[in-house]
């Protein structure tokens, strides 16, 4: 076998035993979060799931590193500020927001300035939306619970 080969076989059996350790504890923490009912934990894995999609995963692994992700603590901070803009007010008023990151523009460009959305350090504006009206969904209809949110829509599906 070549020398490249050997090399190759061997770091990519590191790389899987390092792949299964780090999803062994990613398993543990949002384990440990349902069984808490850890609303915000949950979140915060799932914003940061989210940011996988579109890209490959060394790439996104390294903004997130470099960049940070966004928290429901950080969200939930924010928006108790009482944000100016009136799409930021519920999850019903959010619909039709449309930031853009890259044009720097949404649907009321009256409040962008004081807007809350460009301040998430997320690598585009759809994460950055996609983290907001997830933090408003589960804030205003799932009334900050999601398991029992998810186990209440389940049990009126099955039982009526």
């Amino acid at each position: 076998m070549p020398k490249s080969d050997r090399c190759g076989t061997f770091t990519s059996a590191v790389y899987r035993r390092l792949e299964a350790k780090k999803f062994n504890g990613l398993l543990r923490s949002i384990l440990f979060a349902t069984e808490r009912l850890d609303t915000p934990a949950l979140f915060n894995w799932l914003v940061d799931a989210l940011s996988y999609q579109g890209m490959s995963d060394a790439v996104a692994f390294a903004y997130i590193q470099k960049h940070g992700s966004v928290t429901w603590l950080e969200i939930d901070y924010r928006l108790s500020k009482r944000p100016s803009c009136p799409k930021l007010k519920s999850y019903w008023h959010f619909h039709g927001c449309d930031y853009s990151k890259t044009s720097r523009s949404c649907s009321h460009p009256e409040y962008y300035a004081r807007c809350q959305l460009p301040k998430y350090r997320l690598r585009n504006e759809r994460l950055n939306q996609t983290a907001c009206s997830l933090f408003i969904f589960l804030r205003d209809i799932a009334d900050s619970d999601l398991l029992n949110w998810i186990d209440s829509q389940l049990s009126r599906a099955i039982f009526g």
